[in-house]
């Protein structure tokens, strides 16, 4: 017996951007993207490092990283875009909620 299939992985998607905002409470954002999992298209990753799972995972090791006293105030919110238009490519937006801070 033999049997023959076809697989279609569907397109092709390339990350183009990472992007962390609204960090008024963290002086140094080099840091942060040091925790990410998650990278963008370079040269030695061509198509970027992306899946849904690695961003859940990047969003609670920077909520762990933000020490207990702090993991109430701040809350971190992903967004992932996508576009079409010159190919299929990902740009995910990490953008930081302050609250208020404790003393």
């Amino acid at each position: 017996m033999r049997v023959i299939y076809q697989i279609d992985p569907g397109a092709v998607h390339k990350l183009v951007l990472v992007e962390i905002t609204g960090q008024q409470g963290f002086s140094d954002t080099a840091k942060l993207r040091s925790y990410l999992q998650i990278q963008q298209a370079s040269r030695f990753v061509s198509h970027g490092r992306y899946s849904q799972a690695l961003l859940k995972s990047d969003v609670a090791t920077l909520e762990g990283c933000t020490g207990p006293a702090d993991s109430a105030r701040f809350r971190f919110k992903p967004k992932l875009t996508t576009t079409t238009a010159g190919g299929n490519k990902l740009a995910v937006h990490i953008h930081i909620e302050e609250g208020v801070r404790t003393r």
